[in-house]
């Protein structure tokens, strides 16, 4: 079961948080949810009102480290990475590199089916272990690489 961080009385839990969300939204996030749950079991779920999104954070030592996002939107959900520019990402699921974007990269799911377990997961492990390593922000921001996917449709511009 996931640790919940809920040091404000005042947070919404995940499920008060999406209940404000249409029926497909809800069903896509909460997929996702299990799907960070299941990969990374001390995985800390908190919402975050302001941004909009359910943010997790995982155990580092006396901290925590931010690894990323679910977020619902009219008719679909993101799931994201503080540090995508970082992860490998063979199966070219991650978007995000643009000329605004340097270090985050995530995948917008639109129906069930768009979710892909196997390689989901294991960009989320790979996100935690990313998030984990010292002087992890000070390499995102050099490496500011854009994806496949960003590269193609910078090429039709």
């Amino acid at each position: 079961m996931a640790a919940k961080l809920n040091n404000n009385a005042f947070l919404p839990t995940p499920e008060q948080f999406l209940a404000d969300y249409h029926p497909i939204e809800q069903e896509l996030c909460n997929l996702l949810r299990d799907l960070v749950k299941q990969a990374l079991p001390n995985v800390i779920e908190r919402v975050r009102p302001g941004w909009r999104l359910i943010g997790y954070n995982v155990p580092n030592g006396k901290r925590n480290s931010y690894i990323g996002w679910i977020a619902p939107f009219k008719g679909g959900a993101d799931i994201g990475f503080e540090y995508g520019v970082l992860l490998d990402d063979p199966d070219r699921l991650l978007i995000g590199a643009d000329r605004t974007v340097k270090q985050v990269r995530w995948i917008t799911i639109w129906k069930p089916s768009d979710i892909r377990p196997d390689a989901f997961a294991r960009l989320i492990k790979q996100a935690a272990e990313v998030a984990v390593r010292p002087g992890v922000l000070k390499i995102a921001r050099a490496a500011n690489q854009p994806t496949a996917i960003d590269r193609a449709k910078w090429e039709k511009m």
